[in-house]
């Protein structure tokens, strides 16, 4: 299974790394989560820890705080203050989706090798990323597929819609196309970023669509998912269908970029551990895990 390893990508900064670049950074979003980000943030050191990325040269933890009302920013500043492997920045009202490309730009520009991206809304499990980390020599993206998933059925069915679209507009299937659980290596992350717009409100859905289209090697791996317990949900009612209207217009839009490209064949392998592998062969072929799967946008 082949990887980008050989494409011609311009030097945009983003792509370059420093000998004595921390391995992995993890990529944050943040908004009114001041009852949970101190416990999700030292959650995720320790992962670097169990990982021997004990120092900011070797791992570190990014947040863009998007214009929380509460005190999530103040709770950080202190982190900040405890281990220097946690940083933050503020972003005034852009989004979730702005906070995220910020996040990505911000470790591209670190050095990282690796990029992992997860939400900071306490939904998933650190636990988890044990499953993903030993595939990062092997693929361009390692991707989270949310099982047996805790979230409203409205959610469940806005992903399903989604699932749908994907196959119908650019002929991609992907079990879990947003997920908030992703491992990416750099040279990959820093090629899905030159493509994706900068004012998408689903940038991971966009990044997703890359990956297949642009046969970049793709590994699901199986997580969990546990039902918010802090906060509440900042888009819902008629702000949510609004949401959904404009992401369906900017993917139809971001679609006629994607004319000249051909359809990619692509297909699922799953393993005796559950993992699923995407290799390149037809989007007819493409099968998901025998359980349950229910992903989300």
């Amino acid at each position: 299974m082949s990887r980008i390893t050989s494409i011609a990508l311009p030097d945009t900064g983003l792509i370059t790394r420093a000998v004595a670049s921390p391995e992995l950074a993890i990529v944050m979003p943040a908004h009114n989560e001041g009852e949970c980000i101190r416990q999700v943030v030292a959650e995720w050191l320790a992962v670097l820890d169990a990982l021997g990325l004990t120092q900011r040269s070797m791992g570190r933890i990014i947040v863009v705080n998007d214009s929380s009302t509460d005190d999530t920013s103040q709770t950080l500043t202190e982190l900040e203050a405890t281990d220097s492997r946690v940083s933050h920045v503020d972003q005034a009202c852009g989004g979730h989706g702005a906070a995220v490309l910020h996040g990505y730009r911000l470790a591209l520009q670190s050095g990282a090798q690796f990029v992992f991206q997860v939400d900071s809304d306490n939904e998933f499990d650190p636990g988890d990323f044990a499953s993903l980390w030993p595939h990062r020599h092997g693929f361009g993206f390692v991707f989270g597929l949310r099982v047996h998933r805790s979230s409203p059925r409205h959610r469940r069915l806005i992903s399903l819609c989604l699932r749908f679209l994907l196959l119908l507009i650019f002929q991609v299937r992907t079990p879990d196309a947003n997920v908030p659980y992703r491992l990416m290596d750099r040279g990959h992350l820093a090629f899905a970023l030159q493509h994706i717009p900068t004012d998408v409100f689903i940038p991971n859905v966009f990044m997703s669509i890359v990956a297949h289209r642009q046969r970049i090697s793709v590994h699901y791996v199986p997580i969990s998912h546990r039902q918010r317990t802090t906060g509440k949900v900042s888009i819902h009612s008629w702000r949510l269908l609004r949401a959904c209207a404009d992401c369906l217009a900017q993917l139809a839009a971001w679609r006629l970029r994607f004319r000249s490209v051909p359809p990619l064949t692509l297909s699922v392998r799953v393993p005796d551990d559950g993992a699923v592998t995407v290799p390149q062969l037809a989007p007819a072929a493409l099968s998901i895990p025998q359980q349950r799967v229910d992903s989300v946008a």
